[in-house]
């Protein structure tokens, strides 16, 4: 039983290990280091229940062609330590090679030696073994989780082989090191000027089994995958822009605005909380896991004056929300033509609404700012448009690949092919009458 089982874990590794190895090698990438909590169950030499540590590092890249739309690879060096309840230790170490989907799982597989210490009780003498490990995990970018099935191959004389079952607990997720996803939906959040937006983190809950399902049962799992994608992010997006608008209200504030400026950012950061509720509904519909955002903390001021703060404000409320908000809202709009899922038209439906509202708001913001910045508010508006138009036609431009699986998500909600380039298009077009 034990020999067949580790040979089931080899050739899982092995297929694994071997594309994952050659995608690694390429220039661009993510270095990250994890630390982690590992709970087990091994049978072979003695049964035994034991806890234990879990360090490694990973190097991160795009996945190759014939993978998975969206998603990337990594190879790495793993060390674990477990001390086994009855008086021993297990120590293992060696490679590890991980594929990151567009579902927000991960599948790991290890590769290395394994090494035993002699129990207090004398009755195994302990030795080296080959390691070998399959990890299927559910990453949320702050922690990941899963089930583990590991093994060990005896090599030294009077050491037994090990078939090992458990779960880990790891942090951060691969996802805190590099951009897993492009986000439209919300207004984002930016911890400094001109930074990269910030997601909320998602925090996974255990596998919910027994929950019913009823959703979506013909589709493949290719689509299934693809609207957990959709439907995740959008949750993280749209849970990052309640602290932004909040940080909107204050600066408002600050800046000498309108009370009814003021009172509209406050709205609005009412009205994310709304989406993130309604997005995460419907992400969990299509996880096997609970996905619950953590609210991200509002960002600090750290404008020097009111003339910073005023070119912040205009600069801002024209990307993010006149352009950025305002596509998320033709998005939706025109997602709502494919979308036939009672649930999902009803959250389309409000967030249409809102993020038309924020786009709308974000105008009168930068109308604002103008009025009270003159010159100088007009001016960095004027030269931020020029130096990004050239970015922004040519991301307008670029053709976008569009998965098969992505046809059959859009009756829930998945926007269809060119849906978020002609999108973010429209809404460009728009906002240049704010400087014209």
């Amino acid at each position: 039983m034990i020999p067949s089982t580790l040979g089931a874990l080899a050739v899982a590794g092995a297929v694994t290990l071997v594309p994952s190895t050659a995608a690694a090698l390429g220039s661009d990438g993510a270095h990250g280091m994890t630390v982690g909590l590992t709970l087990s169950y091994s049978i072979g030499a003695r049964a035994a229940f034991g806890i234990g540590g879990d360090l490694r590092y990973t190097y991160y890249q795009d996945a190759p062609d014939g993978f998975p739309h969206n998603s990337f690879v990594g190879l790495g060096a793993f060390f674990q330590g477990t001390y086994l309840i009855g008086g021993a230790g297990r120590f293992a170490f060696g490679a590890h090679a991980n594929m990151l989907t567009n579902e927000l799982f991960e599948l790991d597989t290890e590769f290395g030696a394994t090494i035993r210490t002699k129990s207090t009780e004398g009755e195994e003498p302990g030795g080296v073994g080959i390691h070998l490990g399959l990890v299927p995990l559910f990453n949320a970018i702050v922690l990941e989780t899963g089930p583990t099935f590991r093994g060990s191959i005896a090599v030294t004389q009077g050491m037994q082989s090990e078939f090992i079952i458990g779960g880990d607990i790891r942090g951060p997720g691969p996802c805190f090191y590099f951009d897993c996803w492009q986000v439209v939906s919300g207004r984002p959040l930016r911890h400094e000027p001109n930074a990269e937006a910030t997601l909320a983190p998602l925090l996974v809950g255990p596998p919910d089994l027994m929950r019913p399902r009823t959703k979506g049962r013909a589709l493949s799992r290719g689509a299934q995958e693809r609207l957990l994608s959709h439907w995740a992010r959008a949750t993280s997006a749209e849970c990052a822009s309640v602290p932004a608008f909040r940080a909107l209200a204050r600066d408002l504030a600050r800046a000498g605005a309108p009370a009814a400026l003021v009172s509209r950012a406050l709205l609005s950061a009412k009205e994310e909380a709304t989406h993130t509720a309604l997005c995460a509904a419907l992400a969990n519909e299509w996880s096997p896991a609970r996905l619950s955002p953590l609210l991200p903390s509002i960002p600090e001021s750290t404008d020097r004056d009111l003339s910073s703060l005023l070119r912040k404000l205009a600069l801002e409320s024209f990307w993010d929300g006149c352009v950025g908000e305002g596509a998320a809202a033709a998005e939706a709009r025109r997602a709502l033509r494919d979308t036939t899922d009672a649930p999902t038209r009803a959250a389309l439906s409000v967030i249409a609404r809102d993020e038309q509202g924020h786009a709308d708001l974000s105008e009168r913001i930068v109308a604002f700012c103008l009025s009270a910045g003159g010159k100088p508010v007009r001016d960095a508006l004027m030269e931020s448009v020029e130096r990004r138009r050239s970015i922004e036609e040519a991301r307008l431009s670029a053709h976008a690949e569009v998965a098969a699986e992505d046809a059959e998500a859009r009756v829930f909600g998945v926007p269809g092919e060119g849906v978020g380039r002609i999108a973010r298009e429209e809404a460009f077009e728009a906002s240049m009458r704010l400087v014209a």
